[in-house]
């Protein structure tokens, strides 16, 4: 669900707010609205003197109503939605919570030991998953035994002696699928999608080249074993998997990753990018370079790449 309070009292909203209404672009709205009024009153007072009396004197507060319009129309939005070109398939870039997303399968990363217990020194109760637990599970030893029941036929190998409570190391890429239910009724599936490695104290490490090649084992899972449903997720690789690169480029490389799987097969509806409302603010997330990067990618997409089509230019044919 996205809420006005996720940007309203931070400094970033305002920020956003105030560069879309010191412009010459909001006098013009104003001006659109004065001309509008005037087109509907001019023909009615031609007709009715009474009217016309009755206007005049509320000229001023025409003019009122068209600022307050004009404020309303160049409010900053929190939701976004681009059509992929030629394709069913849509992106949406929202600014609120992931876990309040309704409706929606949702993409959680983790480790790839799965490890899952929320400690100081393992998983942040703050961090993307550390939430999800805390939501949807009683207890991490009931979301180990969901995340074992998944991985049942995922090769892995085995540590010894066990890694911090955990003697399965699986692959980057790996990914879990969980029905999350609510009085016996499962509300969506969640994707807790392997992308980072744990060093010796339990942190996540991670960096831009393996997280390139992770990506596509995501969407490859999706389109396998998912359903053509609506996913969601978080910008990846931007919290606690610590990769050394701006939450914009981990932007545009899931978003490139995520055109290119769906050249040649649709595996949802759509994908909704979710920014948490704090990050916009906190982390000075360049929103305008988000969106309009996805708006260039989605409405230049081609089914095939430049590398397919070079390849196919100069074939024979007969």
């Amino acid at each position: 669900m996205i809420k006005f309070e996720h940007l309203a009292f931070t400094s970033r909203y305002w920020e956003f707010y105030k560069l879309r209404i010191v412009s010459w672009n909001f006098v013009f709205d104003i001006c659109k609205w004065l001309g509008g009024f005037w087109l509907i009153i001019e023909p009615i007072s031609f007709f009715s003197d009474d009217f016309e009396t009755f206007i005049k004197p509320k000229g001023l507060l025409l003019f009122i109503a068209s600022i307050v319009i004009t404020v309303f129309q160049n409010r900053p939005r929190l939701k976004f939605k681009y059509f992929i070109k030629d394709k069913d398939v849509y992106v949406n870039i929202v600014i609120g919570d992931l876990l309040k997303m309704k409706k929606k399968d949702i993409v959680i990363p983790t480790n790839i030991h799965f490890v899952t217990e929320l400690s100081d020194n393992l998983i942040s109760e703050r961090s993307v998953q550390g939430q999800f637990t805390r939501k949807h599970f009683d207890s991490y030893n009931h979301l180990d035994a969901d995340i074992l029941a998944s991985l049942n036929e995922v090769q892995f190998t085995t540590e010894n002696p066990s890694y911090l409570g955990k003697d399965r190391q699986y692959g980057l890429g790996t990914v879990a699928r969980l029905s999350i239910k609510k009085d016996n009724k499962r509300l969506f599936w969640s994707y807790l999608f392997a992308l980072a490695k744990l060093n010796e104290h339990g942190i996540c490490q991670s960096n831009i080249a393996e997280f390139q090649q992770t990506l596509p084992s995501l969407w490859s899972f999706i389109q396998t074993k998912g359903e053509l449903s609506d996913i969601a997720m978080p910008i990846l690789g931007s919290g606690f998997c610590r990769i050394d690169s701006s939450r914009e480029d981990l932007f545009k490389e899931i978003l490139l990753s995520f055109l290119a799987a769906t050249r040649n097969s649709k595996f949802c509806k759509s994908l909704t990018f979710v920014l948490y409302y704090k990050d916009v603010s906190e982390m000075n997330i360049d929103l305008e370079s988000i969106k309009e990067f996805t708006r260039y990618q989605t409405s230049n997409f081609a089914r095939e790449s430049n590398n397919e089509n070079i390849q196919r230019q100069g074939q024979a044919i007969g």
